[in-house]
C-alpha cells in the first residue's frame, strides 16, 4: 500500500477534534419541544465529522505516511489569510446585516478570492445558495437564523 501524505493524518485528527468541540458547544444551545432545535443539526454534522475523521485517521495510520514537508507557498498562505479575514469579517457582519445579507457577500467574495471571474454566475450562486440554506433551516429545521439589526 502506498504511503499517504502527512496532511491526511492532520486533516483526520482535526476533523475529530472539531467535531468533538461542535458536539460540546451544540449541547449548550437552547432545547425546544418541537423540532430538532438549534443544537440538533450541528450535532448530527459533528458526529459525521468525527466518524469521517476517524476513518481518515485510521486509513492513514494503516497505510503509513510520509515525513511532513513544511514548505510555505507565499500565494497559498496569502489566500488562506484572506479567507480567514473574510470569515472574521462575516462573523462581525452577521449581527448587524443578518444572515440573508452577509452570507451572499461572503460566498461571492470567497469565489472571487479563489479565482472565479464569472461575476453573474457567482452572484447567482451566492444568492440562491443563501436563500436555499435559509429556507431549509427556517422552514424544515425550524431554526431561525440571525436577522440582523438592519432587517428589523
Amino acid at each position: 500500500m502506498k504511503k499517504k501524505p502527512f496532511s491526511e493524518l492532520v486533516i483526520g485528527v482535526a476533523f475529530i477534534l472539531l467535531g468533538i468541540c461542535v458536539v460540546i458547544l451544540a449541547g449548550s444551545l437552547n432545547k425546544v419541544k418541537l423540532g430538532i432545535g438549534p443544537g440538533g443539526f450541528p450535532t448530527f454534522i459533528a458526529i459525521l465529522m468525527i466518524l469521517l475523521g476517524a476513518v481518515q485517521t485510521i486509513a492513514t495510520l494503516r497505510a503509513g505516511f510520509e515525513a511532513p514537508a513544511f514548505t510555505a507557498d507565499r500565494r497559498q498562505t496569502l489566500l488562506f489569510l484572506c479567507a480567514v479575514a473574510l470569515a472574521v469579517l462575516y462573523v462581525l457582519l452577521v449581527p448587524v446585516a443578518g444572515f440573508l445579507l452577509a452570507t451572499p457577500v461572503l460566498v461571492f467574495c470567497m469565489m472571487m478570492l479563489y479565482g472565479n471571474r464569472k461575476y453573474l454566475l457567482c452572484a447567482a450562486i451566492s444568492i440562491l445558495s443563501t436563500v436555499a440554506v435559509w429556507l431549509l433551516f427556517t422552514r424544515v429545521f425550524l431554526i431561525f437564523l440571525p436577522a440582523g439589526r438592519l432587517l428589523r
